[in-house]
């Protein structure tokens, strides 16, 4: 067709443009230029005026604030599967902190929870102060909040965005908030999609990595068909990514959250030094105990000469393979009289995270475009994005503050009641026996329920939009109206 899509820089006539973005209630934007006297200046050294609200009208590096353009050679050579991967390789972005995986995930951290999410944050001046626009029109943000220095940020997601379909990247080198506001101080991204094709284009990527059993899939389609002498035309993309969750525990420098074993000797040897590199938490499966009514002052449970807790009462179970046995249990464990737990004890928590969520993506988007005689013409667009993610945190412990109580007549209590088939012999206690907590009475954290399974955080995440409007050329006026 021969009208360019929009966001495009109109070609260069002998009128002065100046655009008018205002939006009543649903209308979006509009366009108006100026008749220029017949004495203007040559057409090559006169200046456009361009107002914006929300759209980037064109790429105009000799303006006030230039654009920077990633053309489809250069997308096409990202190879990018998601709108993530296409962002994450444009030099003026910054880090992503809104996303499914990345360091913070892999230690349990809360993005897993928004799902198949991805930011925006250009020349890293922070989440929340980039403007994103689709074919120069305004996306809606994610739901998801994050703070960041104390201050909550919100992010389009930029997985909404269908790779496939992307004909160019506009990137504002400079801020622009008097223009477009507070969100758009860092700048203003616009992703132009391809609302003109003709033709067939069909991709399918599939691949895995050594030593993990995680596989990704991408298939996409591009279909566009002009009829009318090229006045019609209609565009259609879809893509399909699916990636399966990837397990910190199946990467040797991911596997274990005890990083000591891949320092440096000279680190290794040094306790200051390697302490911090120490990642394993003590509240393991290996539960402490304490006296529920404890006596006052509080004393050491004994057996005999042997005190069996601490002087607070407190003990720890572990297996009775390790040194520090005091008196045995039944089921191959045994008593250790401190509240804390040996290194062999303690939870690797990368056991059971993921560090890369499992995900099923869906984006769909169609364009419309028909001129009419007179210079009219109608354009619409409608996309869906539909996403899936499954994500894996290792195991939540017990809450210390609310311990659970194993009271004396429990049948396992080794402190119970005289007569009861798991009590010690020989115990300095009365003979109704001890209630005992799981957990220390100063709150401490006592049990993680590991035969429970690793939190699962699923998350679908849907996002739809659909714009129809009119655009047009009469008596040197340009003009565009549309229903987003």
């Amino acid at each position: 067709m021969s009208h360019p899509g929009p966001g495009w820089g109109s070609q260069p006539s002998s009128i002065r443009v100046l655009l008018l973005a205002s939006t009543a209630l649903v209308f979006a934007g509009g366009a108006f230029a100026q008749a220029v006297p017949s004495s203007a200046p040559p057409e090559e050294s006169r200046d456009v005026v361009v107002v914006v609200c929300s759209q980037i009208v064109g790429a105009q590096p000799t303006e006030a604030s230039p654009v920077t353009v990633i053309g489809r050679e250069k997308i096409d050579a990202i190879a990018a599967a998601s709108g993530d991967d296409l962002f994450r390789s444009i030099p003026q972005l910054g880090d992503v902190s809104f996303g499914a995986g990345g360091v913070a995930n892999s230690v349990g951290g809360t993005n897993a929870a928004r799902g198949d999410t991805a930011s925006i944050n250009l020349r890293a001046l922070g989440t929340g102060n980039t403007l994103v626009l689709m074919n120069g029109r305004r996306m809606v943000n994610h739901p998801g909040t994050q703070a960041e220095n104390l201050v909550p940020v919100v992010t389009v997601n930029t997985n909404a965005i269908p790779a496939s379909g992307v004909g160019r990247v506009e990137v504002l080198l400079d801020g622009a908030s008097a223009i477009y506001g507070a969100d758009a101080v860092a700048g203003v991204v616009n992703t132009v999609l391809k609302s003109d094709f003709e033709g067939l284009t069909t991709d399918l990527t599939y691949g895995g990595e050594d030593g993990v059993e995680a596989t990704e899939l991408s298939a996409s389609i591009e279909f566009g068909v002009n009829s009318d002498d090229d006045r019609t035309n209609l565009s259609i993309f879809a893509s399909y990514f699916g990636r399966d969750p990837t397990w910190a525990s199946e990467r040797p420098f991911t596997a274990n959250s005890d990083l000591r074993s891949l320092l440096p000797a000279s680190w290794a040897g040094n306790a200051n030094a390697s302490a911090g590199f120490n990642n394993t938490t003590i509240t393991s499966a290996w539960g402490i105990f304490d006296q529920y009514n404890d006596p006052t002052p509080p004393t050491a449970i004994r057996q005999g000469s042997t005190a069996l807790t601490n002087a607070a009462g407190q003990f720890h179970v572990q297996p009775n393979t390790l040194a520090g046995c005091l008196t045995q249990l039944p089921g191959g464990v045994c008593i250790d009289d401190t509240s804390t737990r040996d290194q062999e004890l303690r939870y690797n928590g990368n056991d059971a995270t993921t560090v890369t969520n499992g995900v099923d993506r869906v984006n769909l988007f169609g364009f419309f475009n028909h001129e009419f005689d007179g210079g009219l013409e109608l354009f619409a667009e409608t996309g869906v994005y539909l996403a899936d993610s499954v994500g894996y945190r290792e195991v939540a412990p017990m809450l210390g503050a609310v311990p659970i109580v194993i009271p004396a007549s429990n049948y396992y209590n080794p402190f119970g009641p005289v007569g009861s088939p798991n009590r010690l012999p020989n115990l300095d206690i009365p003979a109704a026996g001890l209630a005992l907590a799981l957990g220390s009475r100063t709150g401490t954290a006592a049990h993680r329920p590991i035969d429970a399974g690793p939190r699962r955080t699923e998350v679908e995440n849907l996002f739809s939009r659909a714009l129809l409007g009119l655009r047009g050329d009469a008596w040197e006026w340009n003009w565009e109206s549309a229903v987003l």
